[in-house]
């Protein structure tokens, strides 16, 4: 029986995780069939910051979380909590870009509220969910 309900616990855990990762895939794909093709003004690129040509793919975008994460620049996000809100223009914690456009997310942190980009928040909780499950088989 016991280990029944411990079968039963782990397919939950694998299902909720199937879904929120599906649900990021969803949101991204409508995004990239609309038109969008990441996140404009990246910092590291060589074209000139006028340029209205600069954008961040989202694998690029991908590497910079998992490589923040690493690096400790970004902690790893506990839950899905943050309040949306107007861009107003404060700087991304992920991208390093003034989020100018659309919405903005706050989110609260070990020393006070982070904001980022509604695509770079998803891509971060994405990562930080990944880091623990890695951290987690790791111990095992």
């Amino acid at each position: 029986m016991l280990e029944l309900i411990a079968r039963s616990r782990e397919l939950s855990h694998d299902n909720r995780r199937l879904l929120a990762e599906t649900r990021v895939r969803i949101s991204l794909s409508r995004r990239v069939c609309g038109g969008w093709t990441g996140i404009r003004g990246g910092a590291d690129l060589r074209t000139p910051p006028d340029a209205d040509n600069t954008h961040w793919p989202l694998d690029e975008l991908q590497r910079l979380v998992r490589d923040k994460l690493q690096r400790g620049a970004l902690f790893l996000l506990r839950n899905e909590r943050y309040w949306a809100g107007p861009a107003n223009g404060r700087m991304c914690r992920v991208c390093s870009q003034p989020i100018s456009k659309g919405n903005e997310c706050e989110i609260p942190g070990p020393r006070g509220y982070v904001h980022t980009h509604m695509v770079c928040h998803r891509l971060w909780l994405r990562e930080s969910e990944t880091v623990r499950a890695e951290r987690e088989e790791s111990r095992e």
